[in-house]
């Protein structure tokens, strides 16, 4: 539980230094309301592991504690089939953006430029 709370803080004194408090907060709201929202998840993980509690419904707590950790994974193209893509950019030589967007949902961030060269050394008894 500790390391909740210093994640936790660790994550807003980034999101307070780089001044993104309303664009994290925004996330935060999408995540927790409207139809595809993860409180029913969050719910029903939280039921299923209070049956755990009661003597005789352990076993069946556990697995479909499991099922629905599966199927919170493969939801809606999850991970697995988000890897696969990314699996396959990978093989077809997929290039990569010019132009990225921040994790809180930002402004395009522009492109690094290239490192500038270092200017010729001068050649010695010429």
């Amino acid at each position: 539980m500790p390391l909740f709370f210093i994640g936790t803080g660790i994550v807003l004194v980034f999101v307070g230094l780089n001044g993104n408090a309303a664009k994290f907060y925004g996330l935060l709201v999408n995540d927790f309301s409207g139809p595809k929202s993860f409180v029913y998840w969050f719910i029903s993980i939280l039921v299923l592991g209070a049956l755990g509690y009661i003597k005789g419904l352990e076993q069946m707590s556990k697995l479909f504690l499991i099922l629905v950790i599966i199927v919170l994974l493969l939801d809606n193209g999850g991970f697995f089939a988000q890897f696969q893509a990314y699996l396959k950019q990978t093989q077809t030589g997929g290039t990569a953006p010019t132009t990225s967007t921040s994790s809180l949902g930002g402004s395009p961030v522009p492109p690094v430029p290239p490192a500038p060269t270092a200017p010729a050394a001068p050649k010695v008894g010429s």
